[in-house]
């Protein structure tokens, strides 16, 4: 559930930007989610969202009227450990990584999408002997800054959403890093950011490790073994 929707810069430009640097009007369209089509590589050190987040706000304005938006919105995606998910608040909130590569585009804007209309999450995870799996989840959205707490109903896929090893166990949990933890200090022992309970059988945003508690895993699917890849998407609709 990529999307391949391409959308002229100039446009989103009109309308979200009075006077962006020129240097982002070059490209002349963007896929969302993971296609880009006309970008070049970034230069290191320098994160990439943030244009991101401007198109993706463009985006749900054009489609404000319409039952519902044309494509999916990744807004986490992993494959090789090569970003650092152990990140501070600060970093979950704002959005980091590569468009181009790993990436977690921000609590705030995925936030500020889900806010505005009906919206699921739809999660794709990839074990590391090939085998793949999904699981989707209506009626998500995040609460207010700064616990961003999530909403979501019973999940409905392959990947799994029994009580106790699927994503639903972390319903209704804020979200934690290391530098705001809970009481258990989930994030500091099991790392990376994400809603932990006490503590995870869901956690995307763990570390690449081959097993145990503080990998990349989803219980339900794969165990506590480290997953090859995951993708976290949203698609909102409206009434």
């Amino acid at each position: 559930m990529g999307c391949g929707l391409a959308i002229g810069m100039e446009e989103a430009r009109k309308a979200l930007l009075p006077s962006p640097p020129a240097r982002r009007l070059k490209d002349n369209a963007v896929s969302f989610g993971l296609a880009l089509l006309s970008r070049p590589q970034p230069p290191r050190g320098v994160v990439t969202v943030s244009y991101e987040k401007l198109l993706l706000r463009y985006h749900n304005q054009k489609y404000r009227n319409k039952k519902s938006l044309p494509c999916s919105q990744v807004f986490q995606y992993r494959f090789n450990g090569s970003v650092d998910f152990a990140r501070n608040f600060s970093d979950y909130e704002n959005g980091f990584g590569s468009l181009l590569g790993e990436f977690w585009l921000g609590l705030k804007t995925v936030q500020e999408i889900v806010a505005q209309g009906r919206t699921e999450l739809r999660l794709d995870l990839t074990a590391s002997g090939g085998k793949q799996a999904y699981e989707v989840f209506d009626n998500f959205r995040l609460g207010n800054a700064p616990d961003y707490t999530l909403h979501i109903d019973r999940g409905v896929g392959t990947a799994g959403d029994t009580v106790g090893s699927g994503l639903s166990y972390h319903n209704g949990m804020k979200f934690y890093t290391y530098d705001h933890d809970n009481t258990y200090s989930c994030a500091h022992n099991h790392g990376g950011g994400f809603w932990f309970n006490n503590c995870a059988v869901v956690n995307l945003n763990g570390q690449f490790v081959k097993s145990g508690d503080k990998g990349v895993i989803y219980y339900d699917f794969n165990s506590v073994k480290t997953l090859a890849s995951t993708k976290m998407m949203m698609r909102r609709f409206t009434d």
